[in-house]
């Protein structure tokens, strides 16, 4: 469930990545090219194949083949170079459709619970969130 406090923290970090490449203060290039907006994590998503981490702990390889991406016991995204150990990442992808972009160096998810879809960016080489957005789907949410 996302709450209204996490709706409003998403938007907060989505205008701090912003600002910070608007003035230039993201540390290279590459970085400053894959904070984007809602519309283009969508049209990735169209124009692109999707795909599910398997739950079997399974690693599987961005087009390059220098990252390598799987579900630990929890769900949760463990990354790292190809053929390396995989460090933890704070990004819980269960159920998510994902995709590699930006050659292969952004993890983009794209979770819908059908009343409301998220999607997220999320940098392979830093091991950072990009950037998350949320968007109903004007659909009643499930009773809890």
């Amino acid at each position: 469930m996302v709450s209204g406090w996490a709706v409003a923290y998403m938007k907060g970090w989505n205008a701090v990545m912003r600002g910070a490449v608007e003035r230039g203060q993201v540390d290279t290039s590459a970085l400053r090219a894959k904070v984007t907006s809602l519309d283009a994590v969508k049209a990735r998503f169209d124009a692109g194949q999707g795909f599910f981490l398997p739950a079997d702990g399974s690693r599987v390889a961005d087009p390059s083949r220098r990252w390598e991406a799987a579900l630990d016991a929890h769900g949760t995204l463990n990354v790292g170079r190809a053929g390396a150990p995989l460090n933890f990442a704070f990004i819980d992808v269960r159920g998510a459709t994902c995709l590699f972009a930006d050659g292969g160096s952004t993890l983009c998810t794209r979770r819908d619970d059908g009343w409301r879809i998220e999607y997220e960016t999320f940098d392979l080489e830093r091991r950072i969130t990009l950037q998350r957005f949320h968007e109903d789907t004007g659909k009643p949410r499930p009773s809890t």
